[in-house]
Order: structure tokens, then sequence, then C-alpha cells
């Protein structure tokens, strides 16, 4: 399997970014959106990439949630074998 790098790349006519998976010894000539051979390679920001939602909770604060919910099923569960037996 061939690894082929991803690259970024910014269209001055139109403004808008693009990405193209290509071989390093490759050039793209223009853009994707407009045809326009104002084109240069973007510096991709790592920022843009993260969901930095995806980091909002911690650890013990998932493992909490998930211990109260399991104990609020628990009891739940508790209460419906009582009844029916």
């Amino acid at each position: 399997m061939i690894n082929v790098p991803l690259y970024e790349y910014e269209c001055t006519e139109c403004s808008k970014n693009f990405e193209v998976f290509m071989s390093m010894n490759d050039t793209q000539e223009v853009c994707i959106h407009c045809g326009s051979s104002e084109i240069r390679k973007a510096v991709p920001t790592l920022g843009n990439k993260i969901n930095k939602n995806d980091f909002k909770s911690r650890v013990g604060d998932v493992v909490k949630k998930h211990i109260e919910d399991s104990s609020k099923e628990l009891k739940t569960e508790k209460k419906r074998l009582k009844r029916d037996f």
C-alpha cells in the first residue's frame, strides 16, 4: 500500500481552501473550485483539525456519570423486581 500525502491549498482568486491527495513529486496547478491557477500551498493548522468538544469532559467526569447512571438503573430494576415478587 502506498501512502499518498494530503496537501492543502488556498486559491487567491475565489478564496476557498481545498485538499488534494498526490505524490510528493506532483504539483497542483489549478483550483478545484474555480479553475484558477492562482493557488498556493496553505499551512494546515492543527487546531482546525481537532474537535475541541471531544476534550471538554475529563475521564473522571465520564466515569462518575456512568456510575451515577448505572446506580439509577440498578435502583429502578430493584424496585421492579420487588414489585414483581
